[in-house]
């Protein structure tokens, strides 16, 4: 059979396909938008981060927002702050951290913690770092999140609390708080018998947990109390620990304990009668002994723990002193300081020092512990032999007190109660030693005026009134005892001059004194020792320094008065005068200044002024008065006019009997002013003296 061209013969049907030229723009659009798609999507992303970016640059400087201080819901917030209101803020609150107290409670007991009491501080730089910092850092999506969900970061409050203020806090807490301490044992002689009190375990602060509570509570912005953190605390001690003291306290108290003491060498005296009584013959080393009973060393029993689990029996140096009463007297000689020794012509000499014996109680409990463990119950006294004065005669020549170097006198009226209290000043500085760069003050070294300290009470100008102070008129011993210093060329640290002048000083070189201030202060500003002696009598106080004071020359120079004030005027209402009639009860003082100076001269040529301005205040003028006339402005004043004075009648001559009836009439007496005001003498206001005796006491508190 013949083969048949199918593709060739077979007819063509209506095909139902589009055609291929009419298909092809559809599928080359398809193909452009897959080739396309990435780079649409890729905009949303540019623009966030654009977004971002610019976000960030905008809050450059600044807080991000949503950044806050502190624990979640009560944190503070920070977010677009810049640096100085962000560390601002952070000042703040740590201001009321720190002001706040912390509260710790035990056992119903509530406990106030000040932050100060336990050294909290809050570390502001390192918050500021943290929030200035806060969603800048970590990886690139942590921040994206932070940017995108907005809750910014949170920052925690930073701050530590001072151990050395914990520990005794701590401790006081177990000894007031907790009042149990974990009790070791002890030893105690009851009835001639050691009882020991065995070992118990107590209370203790858990130190390391209650360190971090108090730290968080007192970083918090609210606080709620918080327990005392504590625990059981055994002891370290057993009553096994505490045998061998136990047995060796038993063998102390078993019996009497006796010291022999070697007695000090005879003096002159005693030599001669022991001569007399034994003939010539030289005697050997004297001793004597010295027995302490049971109840002597009961009393200074004590015990004491010992490394690494131990116990050990003492006796307590400071209980044994009534017991060593007796061997004191007989065994010790005290050391004797050097002394400077001034004669009639001011001329200086030392007396020698002389080494003492002394008992040292440590010792002596020593040798009490070592005598109770031998059969016979005996042991040499310790005394230390030679014991050195605390200024021995090398010390006293090297201070090189060669002779005089300054005085000074000021006088008073005798038998006045203000001369007692001059006196009693004198008797408690006299023989005082300054040594090279020492410092002294009369108040530190006298302390305040008491009568227990042999002080009367005596006037003193208290704000401006004369009042009786126990210790009133010592400021004439200050005066006198600065200018000893002043003209001895030594360094004047502190000094007062009087509100009001006294003629019996020199004018301007004065000086007042109270307790505590103002006070008298000196320096021995030479490099060698400087001696204060004084002296006194019925009318005179003398203040004599002896030293030397390295060839100082001293002049002194007072100013003219200047700047001269009138006194202020009182006015005191007396409606028993006329009103052209005044008395004078105060007659009242001019003030004035001047300037004085000290003029030092010192060997190598140099020379050094100090100067300074000295004010006095005047003295009130007090005038009594009728009441109208009293100044507008004055306390007192009542705006009256004051009453004419009345018109005499004529005499009518017709109606006088005539004759001299009236010869033998007495004359009327002048009345004299009560005794209470003074002198009644025109005012001149350059009367600058003031009236002595009665009233006229030293400067008191201003």
């Amino acid at each position: 059979m013949a083969q048949t061209d199918v593709d060739q013969e077979a007819p063509r049907e209506a095909s139902t396909m589009p055609d291929r030229t009419d298909a092809m723009p559809a599928k080359s659009r398809w193909a452009g938008l897959k080739r396309r798609w990435p780079a649409l999507l890729l905009v949303p992303v540019v623009l966030f981060l654009v977004a971002f970016g610019g976000s960030r640059l905008l809050s450059r400087g600044e807080v991000l927002t949503g950044v806050r201080v502190g624990p979640p819901g009560e944190g503070l917030a920070l977010g677009g702050m810049d640096r100085d209101a962000a560390a601002s803020a952070i000042a703040e609150l740590a201001t009321r951290l720190t002001s706040e107290p912390a509260v710790v409670t035990y056992a119903g007991r509530r406990i106030e913690v000040a932050p100060a009491d336990v050294g909290f501080v809050v570390d502001e730089p390192a918050m500021l770092e943290a929030a200035m910092g806060a969603g800048r850092q970590g990886g690139f999506g942590r921040q994206i999140q932070t940017w995108v969900d907005g809750s910014g970061a949170q920052v925690d409050v930073v701050g530590h609390l001072d151990p050395n203020k914990l520990g005794p806090l701590f401790d006081q807490w177990e000894k007031d708080v907790l009042a149990q301490p974990t009790f070791e044992g002890e030893l105690a002689a009851k009835e001639g018998k050691v009882v020991l009190s065995e070992p118990r375990p107590g209370r203790a602060v858990t130190r390391d947990a209650m360190e971090q509570a108090l730290l968080m509570q007192l970083l918090a912005p609210s606080r709620s109390p918080i327990e005392l953190l504590h625990h059981e605390a055994p002891p370290s001690r057993t009553a096994e620990s505490w045998q061998v003291a136990q047995k060796a306290a038993q063998a102390l108290l078993s019996g009497p304990i006796t010291l022999v003491g070697e007695l000090p060498p005879p003096d002159e005296d005693e030599k001669k009668d022991a001569k007399r009584k034994k003939g010539d013959e030289e005697e050997g080393p004297r001793t004597e002994d010295f027995v302490f009973d049971p109840s002597d060393l009961a009393q200074a029993l004590r015990s004491r723990l010992v490394e690494p689990a131990g116990a050990e029996l003492m006796l307590d140096a400071e209980a044994l002193k009534p017991a060593l009463a007796k061997a004191r007297k007989k065994l010790e000689r005290p050391p004797v300081d050097a002394r400077f020794e001034i004669s009639k012509r001011d001329e200086v000499s030392i007396v020698p020092s002389r080494d003492g014996r002394v008992i040292d109680p440590v010792k002596v409990a020593a040798a009490l512990l070592a005598a109770a463990e031998r059969p016979d119950r005996k042991a040499v006294f310790p005394i230390e032999v030679g014991a050195q004065p605390e200024l021995t005669t090398e010390k006293a020549e090297a201070l090189n007190i060669k002779g005089l170097v300054s005085k000074f006198t000021t006088s008073h009226r005798c038998c006045e109660k203000r001369v007692k209290n001059i006196h009693r000043m004198a008797d408690l500085i006299d023989g005082v030693l300054l040594k090279p760069g020492d410092r002294f003050s009369i108040n530190e070294h006298v302390g305040e005026r008491r009568a227990s300290n042999g002080f009367y009470p005596a006037p003193t100008i208290v704000l401006g009134e004369m009042k009786d102070t126990v210790g009133g008129g010592v400021s004439q011993f200050a005066t006198t005892f600065y200018n000893a210093f002043f003209h001895g060329g030594y360094e004047i640290i502190e000094r007062q001059p009087h509100s009001y002048y006294f003629r019996r000083y020199p004018m301007g070189h004065e000086a007042t004194l109270s307790f505590p201030k103002p006070d008298v202060i000196v320096r021995n500003d030479t490099k060698n020792g400087l001696l204060i002696r004084t002296e006194y009598g019925g009318t005179f106080i003398r203040v004599k320094l002896y030293g030397d004071n390295e060839g100082r020359k001293v002049k002194r120079k007072v100013s003219k008065i200047y700047d001269v004030t009138k006194p202020p005027i009182e006015y005191i209402a007396d409606d028993r005068l006329e009103p052209d009639e005044e008395k004078v009860k105060v007659r009242g003082k001019v003030g004035w200044t001047v300037t004085v100076s000290r003029i030092l001269e010192l060997p190598n040529g140099e020379t050094k002024k100090q100067t300074r301005k000295v004010i006095y205040n005047p003295r009130v003028r007090k005038i009594r008065v009728h009441s109208c006339k009293i100044p507008k402005g004055e306390d007192g004043y009542t705006g009256l006019a004051c009453p004419e004075p009345e018109e005499e009648e004529e005499d009518d001559d017709d109606d006088e009997p005539k004759g001299d009836d009236t010869k033998d009439e007495p004359a009327p007496k002048k009345k004299k002013p009560p005794k209470d005001e003074g002198e009644n003498k025109p005012f001149d206001p350059l009367d600058v003296a003031p009236p002595e005796g009665p009233g006229t006491g030293e400067d008191g508190p201003d």
